[in-house]
């Protein structure tokens, strides 16, 4: 009877673990103009959760400014690539985005803790907006868990 109730044990014992292993999660294509296939990898391995909040970035963190705002966001600072190698805002100006396949990484923007921020790009007329931190990480958290 001993014997039974140990291997019951360890057959739940090892269910349980199988269940609740870390998943590997697959990164938006966009995330590999920004990291290496090592670094991606690194990420999965030490918690999957970094790269489903990047993913989740890049579909959610900015909006198109859309004609209730436009007025008060017209005077807006124009939106600059990010260094690659710094980081930092780079000198040169966005003048167009492709909308269908855009990446929010490859843009320099500040983000405000309890405020969204605005952009202006070139001279198209369009304005960027990007969801406060507060909001983006109360998105996300909903997101999760549904």
């Amino acid at each position: 009877m001993k014997t039974i109730n140990l291997v019951l044990l360890c057959l739940a014992m090892l269910v349980s673990t199988v269940l609740t292993a870390q998943k590997s999660v697959v990164p938006d294509q966009r995330l590999k103009q920004i990291y290496s296939d090592e670094e991606l990898a690194r990420m999965n391995a030490n918690s999957n959760t970094t790269i489903e909040y990047l993913n989740f970035c890049l579909q959610r963190s900015w909006f198109l400014a859309d004609e209730s705002v436009m007025e008060k966001v017209q005077n807006s600072p124009y939106l600059y690539y990010v260094d690659q190698e710094t980081g930092l805002k780079s000198d040169i100006m966005v003048t167009s985005v492709n909308f269908e396949n855009f990446n929010v990484l490859l843009y320099y923007s500040e983000p405000a803790y309890d405020k969204r921020v605005f952009y202006r790009i070139g001279d198209t007329g369009y304005v960027i907006g990007f969801y406060s931190v507060k909001e983006l990480a109360e998105m996300y958290n909903n997101e999760k868990n549904q």
